[in-house]
């Protein structure tokens, strides 16, 4: 791992005549603010994400989070994995002009050589600019490594670094500088952003799992009786696993949730129960022992009205995840989801009457 200082390509200078001073504001000329947002905002670029997978819905749009969700797709930000960094204005065209004037400082960066070397333009594309209004800026690592006064620099980094390059006058050494002249008024070219984390795609995968409302079957189908078990159940062909995979970036991140059916739960009129998943989706038919089924048993009838009976899915989450094509974090998810399904049923209270014989 490779460490460098905060503000990377002003080392380049930072010796003799082409030491970086700190200019006012005046002296920018305008167009100075580091890319640290890129240009959409809300913390980052906008990158966008793609769904797929049974748990996938083409509903409407919802927006939480500095996320929005739309169907198939969502939009995340995430900061640039690299940036151009204007030092605070350091560099107008005419002091950019003004240290390039130190021939010995420039000889010896040339002999020197090294990456540091090659991020400075060659004489003739500064003289370009000498009298024009604006800033030089330097490519550098972008927010999201910041640790402290220091950037870890890692391979996504210098993919982006050598991307961002390629608008870049040429080196005094070959190859692209790592400067670029931005007229007063204008912006620099959009840096790239990172791919968002496996986690960021973890909770907007969870946020976009659709799982089947439980449609609710009872036997009594009509009415019912106190004391009689009474079944509920929901269709197994929708109480099943689903999953739901976020990807987005290149190289791809992608993360999966799994959402696995756990429990069914009945409630109404007062009464509870937890049934397992094979008597949650059993349906009751003739012969069918109570025991095989999800049942309920009123202890009274309802008087003012049928009873709200909802039946309550219940699913276990887990998560994997691919990281640029490798194996990435993953595990059970805390919180159970669950969906909830209602239907209503009549309770009656059958009458005894008890007569005795002569």
């Amino acid at each position: 791992m490779k460490t460098v200082r905060a503000v990377v390509m002003a080392s380049a200078l930072a010796a003799g005549a082409l030491a970086v001073t700190a200019p006012s504001a005046a002296a920018a000329g305008g167009g100075v603010d580091d890319q640290v947002s890129g240009s959409s905002g809300a913390g980052g670029i906008a990158v966008e994400v793609h769904f797929s997978g049974t748990a996938v819905t083409n509903g409407g749009v919802t927006s939480s989070g500095g996320h929005t969700t739309a169907g198939t797709t969502a939009t995340t930000y995430t900061p640039p994995a690299c940036m151009w960094d204007s030092l605070g204005g350091a560099y107008t065209g005419k002091t950019m002009w003004e240290r390039y004037q130190d021939e010995e400082t420039l000889n010896h960066q040339a002999a020197v050589g090294g990456e540091e070397a090659m991020y400075l333009p060659v004489k003739k594309a500064v003289e370009a600019h000498k009298d024009d209004q604006g800033v030089w800026y330097t490519v550098a690592p972008g927010p999201r490594s910041t640790i402290g006064d220091d950037h870890w620099w890692d391979d996504v980094t210098s993919t982006c670094i050598g991307k961002l390059r390629q608008a870049a006058p040429p080196g005094i050494n070959g190859g692209n500088a790592g400067y670029i002249f931005v007229p007063a008024g204008t912006n620099p070219p959009q840096p790239l952003p990172q791919p968002p984390s496996v986690e960021v795609l973890r909770d907007l995968a969870l946020r976009a799992l659709t799982l089947p409302v439980p449609q609710i079957g009872q036997n009594p189908t009509t009415r019912t009786l106190v004391r009689l078990p009474t079944w509920f159940w929901t269709d197994g062909g929708d109480f099943r696993e689903w999953s739901i995979t976020a990807t987005a970036g290149e190289p791809a991140n992608s993360a999966t949730v799994t959402a696995t059916p756990a429990e069914f739960f009945v409630a109404g009129g007062g009464q509870r129960r937890e049934c397992s998943v094979p008597a949650g989706t059993t349906a009751w038919h003739q012969g069918a022992a109570n025991t095989s089924g999800c049942t309920l048993e009123f202890e009274r009838a309802s008087i003012e009205g049928p009873y709200r009976v909802t039946g309550t899915t219940s699913y276990g989450a887990a998560w994997t995840s691919t990281i640029a094509g490798a194996a990435g974090p993953g595990g059970p998810l805390a919180d159970p989801q669950v969906r909830d399904g209602v239907t209503q049923i009549p309770v009656a209270e059958v009458q005894s009457i008890v007569t005795s014989g002569s």
